[in-house]
């Protein structure tokens, strides 16, 4: 099993250690962070009870939009996922989600 886990891993490693990347690949490379955070990101913002939601009881949602320009400005993770947790904790204490 470990075989079948670590090969994955290491063979584009052992075969492109060294060698030069088209700049093409380099940057589509570069957009797969973002690519796979916005895939694990949305549906979460997006959906409620597994149905679409833009409604005003959707928390999630609207502080995600409370934090992006934060998160736009910035260049950082840290400083909005913390307004974020406080926003959500804060909300909740106060019975609004």
């Amino acid at each position: 099993m470990a075989v079948v886990s670590y090969l994955p891993r290491f063979l584009p490693l052992a075969l492109l250690s060294g060698k030069q990347l088209h700049p093409l690949i380099t940057t589509w490379l570069k957009l797969v962070p973002s690519a796979v955070l916005s895939a694990i990101l949305v549906p979460s913002l997006l959906l409620k009870d597994n149905q679409f939601s833009l409604a005003a009881d959707n928390l999630f949602l609207w502080t995600a939009l409370i934090c992006l320009p934060l998160t736009w400005k910035y260049k950082s993770l840290s400083l909005p996922v913390i307004l974020g947790m406080s926003l959500v904790a804060l909300a909740r204490y106060l019975g609004l989600g």
